[in-house]
């Protein structure tokens, strides 16, 4: 997701990082495990410019990032879930969603 952003990732590694700050929430029962996360971040990093001249310039911005999970666990030490995440800002903002596999060891 770009938006309006003078930006754009592609082609080699753009040496983006964030750093943020979040506080979360979670639920746990006997089956399932919810969990809530969101804060500010600072995110900077070289981007390619979307005009012809094609340079990669630094930039530097505020953001929010959330994170939410869903973890489904049939068996006390196993589970399956899903992972919804981002990072909301100006120049270059990045959501998903991933697939988890938890094996724990409580013993």
């Amino acid at each position: 997701m770009n938006g309006s952003s003078i930006f754009s990732l592609g082609g080699e590694n753009t040496g983006v990082n964030s750093t943020s700050l979040a506080r979360g929430y979670s639920v746990s029962s006997r089956w399932t495990s919810l969990s809530l996360a969101a804060g500010p971040a600072f995110v900077e990093g070289l981007g390619w410019r979307d005009d012809q001249t094609l340079k990669r310039e630094y930039f530097h911005t505020m953001g929010l990032v959330f994170n939410a999970q869903y973890i489904f666990s049939p068996i006390k030490e196993a589970g399956v879930g899903l992972e919804f995440y981002g990072n909301l800002n100006s120049e270059i903002s990045v959501l998903g969603i991933r697939l988890i596999a938890v094996l724990e060891g409580n013993k």
